[in-house]
């Protein structure tokens, strides 16, 4: 399943992907999307987060992680980059907003 939520600078997309019993979640955005952070959780428990030198994307990455490995009671992988140039405090604000609700949107609520 995917979802996107935002515009411009504070578009943001998921998609949510079955591998047997286990997800794998990717997280992007349109202007840079990239590899910046891996979190794993089980069960809603954060067992690894590894972020790449100078990304911050593990700080919304592993709430999500254990939030959505709880819910779905399996093991999940959250993974993905959003970069954004330049970005005013309010778009920024409103992209961690936005990075916040994909756990309930890929949950179909």
């Amino acid at each position: 399943m995917k979802v996107s939520i935002g515009e411009k600078k504070t578009f943001v997309s998921a998609e949510l992907n079955k591998l047997g019993n286990d997800f794998s979640v990717k997280i992007w955005n349109k202007e840079g999307a990239h590899i910046g952070a891996v979190c794993i959780a089980v069960k809603g428990k954060l067992i690894n987060s590894v972020k790449f030198p100078h990304h911050k994307e593990h700080i919304v990455f592993e709430p999500i992680a254990k939030t959505l490995s709880k819910k779905l009671n399996a093991k999940i992988i959250v993974f993905g980059g959003v970069h954004v140039d330049n970005p005013t405090k309010k778009e920024l604000n409103e992209l961690i907003k936005n990075i916040k609700k994909l756990p309930e949107k890929l949950m179909g609520r």
